[in-house]
């Protein structure tokens, strides 16, 4: 009896190396050498458990323990040696120069010895499972395969009972989780990007590159390329089940004794990474890079870029007449004394009824590269008028007509008030190639109509390169 439970010890330990339960495979190993002597099978599964473990010290001396008691046992050299060969030569110079020794001491087995096959029959396993992306890539695996042969439903009712008839495997553990959550009704979605992964990266990239594309492409807003996000997320969803679904596997629940050895044939390996997968991969992060940089220089010069507008006014505007040149030269003094230079170029009208007494509609400007230009441009001129000393009556947003930009309408009260009675009205307008003012008497207009003679005095005075008209013709309605 006692040498029956000293080998379901041994069989235990050895189960839950190969199901993943490091810790646990580590315990049972030692209470089997402890219980029950020395055993090259649990010596190489607490070798095994260490080195998973990322403690090489400890597995080199359960490895030294095995070979002293075993010298021959073939998995307890082989072992060995891979650890010592993959141990950093200038970090653990003595254990690196053990591996060749320890190479040398494998080409003279004695495969035929009882020590080699109770070690095989005791710790067969092909050591820790993997962890992290190689885990979560032989998750993947795992299920696309069993996916091919069957619908979800079928594929996952399968791997549950053959889990559970291997409930120390921990590859059938986490395949039966992972087909059990994908099959469920609301996650249809999710299983396509199961089936065809590289399909559904390139479908990602070209939709990460397309929303790119578009805001420069469309003169969408900046935030529209985070549309992209979106495609994202069945990717995170899906990450987050097959997470979830690794979790319960490492969780489960594990007889005391492991059931006997399973007449269903192995799952298949899961394979090196290809040179298609990594052109694929490849291909699509190539995609995404020159999308987002492409979409970034065209989105730059688009911001660069300005309207071309040369001013050329008509000679008369709403049945008023402009003004004679003394009024215009003096009015041209005044904008020259509050220019600052640079690459505009200054504008300035006035347009008057003849043998009236009313203000002249005057409008002045500039045309340039103002490509830097924002709403705030517009929002100066009530602080101005009042700096200025005058009485704020209104002030309203507007259309800005046409040429696009932004407009905004201040009506108010100054020195010119006591003589026509009237508020008078500036309407200020900015855009990318040009800005200015259009000032008035207000004579009883509502706001939408002094944006709109503002609006129709700009229209006719700036016009964009290409379709501007000979300078001082034209009658503007």
């Amino acid at each position: 009896m006692q040498a029956d439970d000293e080998e379901g010890a041994r069989a235990r330990a050895a189960a839950l190396l190969s199901a993943g339960r490091l810790g646990e495979a580590r315990r049972a190993a030692s209470a089997a050498l402890t219980g029950g002597g020395p055993d090259a099978g649990m010596y190489l599964v607490l070798a095994r458990a260490h080195a998973g473990e990322d403690d090489d010290d400890r597995a080199e001396q359960a490895y030294r323990a095995g070979l002293d008691a075993f010298p021959d046992d073939l998995d307890l050299l082989v072992g060995y040696a891979e650890l010592c060969l993959n141990s950093d030569p200038f970090d653990q110079p003595a254990r690196h120069r053990r591996g060749p020794e320890l190479v040398g001491r494998l080409r003279a087995p004695a495969p035929g010895s009882p020590q080699v096959g109770a070690a095989k029959d005791a710790a067969g396993t092909p050591g820790p499972r993997p962890q992290g992306w190689a885990a979560a890539r032989e998750q993947r695996y795992l299920a696309r395969h069993a996916l091919a042969g069957a619908d979800a439903r079928t594929a996952a009712t399968l791997a549950r009972a053959r889990a559970d008839a291997q409930p120390y495997d921990g590859r059938l553990a986490v395949r039966a989780e992972t087909l059990g959550a994908l099959a469920r009704p609301g996650y249809a979605a999710l299983r396509p990007l199961v089936r065809a992964p590289l399909v559904s990266l390139l479908v990602l990239a070209v939709a990460a590159a397309s929303s790119h594309v578009a805001e420069p492409a469309f003169g969408l807003p900046g935030w529209a390329s985070t549309v992209s996000l979106l495609c994202l997320l069945p990717h995170l969803t899906l990450h987050q089940v097959l997470r979830r679904a690794r979790r319960r596997a490492e969780g489960r629940e594990l007889p005391a004794t492991p059931p006997a050895v399973s007449a269903y044939p192995p799952l298949p390996p899961v394979p090196p990474v290809s040179g298609r997968e990594k052109a694929v991969a490849g291909a699509a992060a190539a995609i995404v890079v020159a999308a987002a940089a492409g979409a970034g220089a065209w989105s730059y010069v688009q911001y660069r870029d300005y309207p071309r507008y040369v001013a050329s006014a008509p000679a008369t505007f709403r049945g008023m007449e402009r003004a004679d040149g003394a009024f215009e030269d003096h009015l041209g003094s005044f904008v020259s004394a509050g220019a600052d230079g640079g690459a505009f170029a200054p504008f300035h009208y006035a347009y008057a009824r003849p043998g009236g007494d009313a203000l002249p509609v005057v409008v002045i400007g500039a045309l340039g590269d103002n490509h830097d230009v924002s709403p705030e441009a517009v929002e100066g001129f009530r602080r101005d008028l009042e700096t200025s000393g005058a009485t704020i009556v209104a002030d309203w947003s507007a259309e800005a007509g046409p040429h696009g930009g932004w407009m905004r309408c201040v009506a108010y009260e100054s020195a010119a008030t006591e003589v026509t009675g009237d508020p008078e009205v500036t309407c200020g307008w900015a855009d990318k190639g040009s800005g200015g003012s259009v000032t008035f008497g207000e004579d009883g207009m509502d706001h939408d109509a002094a944006a709109g003679l503002a609006r129709s005095l700009r229209h006719a005075v700036v016009h964009r390169v290409h379709d501007a008209p000979a300078a001082g013709t034209g009658t503007t309605a």
